[in-house]
């Protein structure tokens, strides 16, 4: 009896507030934009865009009623099982140290470690309390991203966003919105990460190993003539448009008049500052070698 009535008690707590209206009501309404037949309706409607338009939300009112109710239903799982529990397992132990009899404290006593144990597993299988919130925020940033490009599509004519695109975009919104599409979504963007990681780490490691290079064509650079530091300039131009934005900034902040193009001096101080903090990729290298040869002839 003391069980009885301790895991109720629990029950009423609640992550979210109740939804006003006949929630069952509104989704048979919404059963008309999953009909079957709906690509025939829309092929034959006078008005296709406004259809389109009136099935997409239609459809996505719905799943977002019944995706309310899964977050609601996680939710209540974890309420009960981490709340309810916890009191059970107290209640059943302060229960056993009243409850004169030796034999009913026993059975008390399994059953609390029952509880505790069964808790214990289920906390391991479902992982509500860490993992659950990340794969939820997984899923409304997948379902934003997915709803975005409906609405950008809802803003094109039907030439360009049919219904039947739409509704393979409103499987998508629906997949993401599932445990198993944040998973997914979550393995995909590790992956990105891990490529532009890699990515990183060959460039520093590209960036360290050719050093030697780098320092050898500022040493040419110091050499040069006002004269062949123009040259060098002038060579050296059309690769500024293949350097990354991080450069292309700093050049552009070093010399916002192209002064570098028209008077030697200027040309030689900017060809030192761009050689000592340029890429150091065996491309980038080559072309100021080619440059500074081509004048040192």
């Amino acid at each position: 009896m003391l069980l009885v009535e301790l895991v109720p008690s629990c029950a009423a707590v609640n992550g979210n507030p109740t939804r006003s209206g006949n929630t069952a009501k509104r989704l048979q309404q919404l059963d008309q934009y999953y009909a079957p037949e709906i690509l025939d309706q829309y092929s034959k409607s006078p008005d296709k865009r406004a259809f389109r338009d009136d099935a997409i939300n239609g459809q996505l009112l719905a799943m977002d009623i019944h995706f309310d109710e899964f977050v609601q239903s996680l939710a209540e799982q974890g309420i009960l099982l981490n709340v309810g529990s916890d009191f059970a397992v107290l209640g059943l132990s302060g229960a056993g140290t009243v409850l004169p009899s030796a034999g009913t404290k026993s059975v008390l006593a399994a059953i609390s470690g029952g509880i505790t144990g069964a808790r214990t597993s289920i906390d391991k299988n479902v992982f509500y309390e860490k993992t659950m919130p990340a794969l939820l925020a997984q899923m409304q940033a997948e379902r934003k991203a997915v709803l975005a490009t409906i609405r950008t599509g809802q803003q094109l004519d039907i030439a360009h966003y049919p219904l039947s695109q739409a509704l393979l975009d409103l499987n998508s919104y629906y997949l993401a919105g599932t445990i198993p599409g944040a998973i997914s979504g979550i393995i995909d963007e590790a992956g990105s990460k891990s490529t532009a990681a890699e990515i990183e780490i060959k460039r520093d490691q590209e960036f360290v190993a050719n050093e030697p290079r780098a320092s050898d064509n500022v040493d040419r650079i110091k050499k040069l003539t006002p004269e062949q530091a123009l040259k060098v300039a002038k060579a050296m131009e059309p690769h500024i448009a293949e350097r990354n934005k991080d450069i292309q900034a700093a050049i552009q902040a070093w010399d916002p008049n192209k002064s570098r193009l028209s008077d030697g001096k200027p040309a030689k101080q900017f060809l030192l500052r761009w050689a000592a903090m340029d890429s150091r990729d065996s491309q980038s290298l080559r072309e100021w070698q080619g440059s500074l040869d081509s004048v040192e002839k």
